[in-house]
């Protein structure tokens, strides 16, 4: 199955049952409500694929996306130059049907993983 989840703001738990079945995630402006606090945007990111999710683009203003994206960007800790970058490989691979190249920076688990792996006998 390929399909594409438009304005995913599910749970984590969703996102990863999801991904597992191999859907790809967009997300959009409606995932930064202010009753949705930073941690959330956090972990629900930590859940996605990092090769499947792009940003929203057919919001009603097209001022949308850069704000939206800055937004996102201090959500998560990271800068809006990388997001922007990252979420244009992934739409390039869904575009070429080919798995993408999301570049989060390494989620908690995924950095305990690496380390393991570095270690001799890891």
């Amino acid at each position: 199955v390929r399909g594409q989840l438009h304005a995913f703001e599910g749970s984590p738990e969703i996102a990863r049952e999801l991904a597992r079945a191999g859907f790809w995630f967009s997300v959009g402006p409606g995932l930064l409500r202010p009753s949705r606090p930073a941690s959330a945007v956090r972990a629900l990111f930590d859940a996605l694929p990092r090769g499947r999710v792009m940003l929203e683009t057919d919001s009603p203003e097209p001022g949308d996306l850069p704000a939206f994206a800055a937004d996102l960007a201090e959500a998560l800790g990271m800068d809006v130059g990388e997001l922007a970058a990252s979420a244009a490989r992934s739409l390039e691979a869904w575009l070429d049907g080919r798995e993408g190249a999301w570049a989060f920076p390494p989620t908690n688990a995924e950095r305990g993983s690496i380390r393991s792996r570095s270690r001799p006998g890891g």
